[in-house]
């Protein structure tokens, strides 16, 4: 169920009885709700996504998918699409590596799977962010739990640093409240892939004549 950042922001406001904006400013309160959806990755609260941009060739075995996947990840699961998707089921593929270059993750493919599989497409699963909002109407498809309470625990860190201008007693006391919250519903609502592709610091696959055994080819 989709969530917009209006709900959170409604929560924050009945909550802390600040409708107004004389706590914190409707900007404010918009970067307390990103800042939710930012920290959802760490807690391991992660979209799952499907690139099928690539489609292996038998002279080709590095591969740079459209579907960026996450420096921190790289990419989980990859698959290939059989010579009837309509009768045989997406074929696993367990010898396929990944290579970090700069920022972007490459995929490598053994010689014998490149040329084996030629001209069928290549599906690689991977996590992905869930998108901060730019407008409080925007969707976001996080549970609204977690929204509010890591928007509420950031918001009273935030008043704590402005204890100058007012009595912070009461945040205060709320944040060790929140924050342990944060974790048990983060914890409960954990999704994504949790597999990786095996890193290599290989650089190509060799010649297509090389059996699987051979030397050169990714193991």
């Amino acid at each position: 169920m989709s969530v917009t950042g209006t709900q959170v922001i409604d929560r924050l406001n009945a909550v802390f009885h600040d409708t107004a904006n004389a706590v914190w400013t409707a900007s404010e309160k918009l970067e307390f709700v990103n800042a939710a959806i930012d920290a959802a990755w760490s807690y391991g609260i992660k979209d799952v996504r499907t690139d099928s941009s690539k489609t292996l060739a038998d002279t080709t075995f590095e591969y740079t998918p459209t579907g960026v996947a996450e420096l921190e990840d790289g990419y989980a699961a990859a698959y290939v699409v059989p010579n009837s998707a309509t009768a045989e089921p997406k074929v696993r593929l367990h010898r396929v590596r990944q290579r970090l270059n700069g920022t972007t993750w490459i995929v490598v493919v053994p010689a014998d799977i490149a040329s084996g599989f030629s001209g069928n497409v290549l599906h690689l699963d991977y996590n992905s962010r869930v998108a901060r909002i730019s407008a409080v109407a925007s969707s976001i498809e996080l549970p609204l739990d977690y929204l509010f309470i890591y928007a509420a625990w950031l918001a009273c860190m935030s008043a704590v640093t402005q204890a100058a201008n007012r009595d912070v007693k009461s945040f205060e006391a709320s944040i060790p409240v929140y924050g342990q919250q944060v974790q048990r519903i983060a914890l409960s609502n954990m999704r994504g892939l949790r597999t990786k592709l095996p890193v290599t610091y290989e650089s190509g696959a060799g010649s297509v004549n090389v059996g699987r055994y051979g030397k050169i080819v990714i193991p």
